[in-house]
């Protein structure tokens, strides 16, 4: 009998061991083919591409919904930051709208496929961007 349960221990043991080492070397590939599979692409067409960030948009994500555009999956470009009211974000210029949208017509983007967009940085933040967001694009 305890042969048994020390036989059973140790297998399970083995096993979670073996697991924690393939998430350990493997963790970055699985993690991104969850990632397609969650997030499918070449399904079609949509009218807006969603760019979200905190307070700063990065160019990796606009550089991702500029291949969008161009490859015409998708009519036009939306960029969200998060405002704060109370603080200055350094290197962000004060007019971050204005200074998005001429950026993104610097690299081809016509006005009307432009969309930029603060929302603040109330909580919940999720909801509350989700609200503005919808409201916009509606």
């Amino acid at each position: 009998m305890k042969k048994k349960k020390i036989s059973k221990k140790l297998f399970f043991s083995v096993i979670l061991l073996g697991l924690v080492i393939l998430l350990t070397f493997y963790y970055q590939t699985i993690l991104i083919g969850a990632g397609r599979f969650l997030a499918l692409e070449r399904l079609g067409k949509a009218d807006v591409v969603i760019l979200e960030g905190t307070e700063l948009i990065r160019d990796e994500a606009v550089r991702a919904g500029l291949k969008l555009l161009s490859s015409g999956n998708a009519r036009r470009l939306m960029v969200i930051y998060q405002e704060s009211e109370n603080e200055r974000i350094f290197g962000r210029p004060p007019d971050y709208n204005l200074y998005l949208i001429r950026k993104l017509k610097e690299v081809g983007l016509k006005e009307d496929q432009i969309i930029v967009l603060g929302v603040p940085k109330e909580h919940p933040i999720t909801l509350t961007e989700a609200q503005i967001v919808l409201s916009n694009l509606s």
